[in-house]
C-alpha cells in the first residue's frame, strides 16, 4: 500500500464477496506519505478477519513490499492485488475451483 487512499477501502471491500474460499490478506504499508492510509490500516487491524498489516519505517518500493508480503503469507498460493484495484465478486472462488479441477 502506497498512497491511493481513495481506492483502498473499495479494494479491501472487494475481498468480502469472494465465495467459499479461505484466504488471508497481507497488506504492507510502504511508508505511505498519506497519514489516512496508515490510520485506515490501523483501524482495520483486528476488524477484518485474516488481515495482517505490516508498516515499513521507510519507503522501500513495490518489489520489496511484495516480497515481504509473500514471506508473511501462510497459504499455498499467492495473488497480488494492488491497493488501487478491486476483485470481481467470486473471483477467488473461481480461481480456487480451477486449481482444484486442474492441480
Amino acid at each position: 500500500v502506497y498512497r491511493h487512499y481513495e481506492y483502498l477501502s473499495a479494494c479491501l471491500r472487494s475481498l468480502a464477496d469472494q465465495g467459499d474460499v479461505s484466504f488471508e490478506i497481507v497488506c504492507v504499508d510502504d511508508c505511505s506519505p498519506d497519514p489516512r492510509v496508515t490510520a485506515l490500516m490501523a483501524g482495520l487491524t483486528g476488524q477484518l478477519p485474516g488481515l495482517k498489516v505490516m508498516v515499513l519505517p521507510s519507503n522501500q518500493g513495490i518489489s520489496l513490499a511484495q516480497n515481504l508480503a509473500v514471506e508473511a503469507a501462510r497459504g499455498d498460493f499467492v495473488a497480488f492485488l494492488d491497493c488501487d484495484d478491486e476483485l470481481e465478486p467470486g473471483a477467488l472462488s473461481v480461481i480456487g475451483g480451477k486449481i482444484v479441477a486442474h492441480p
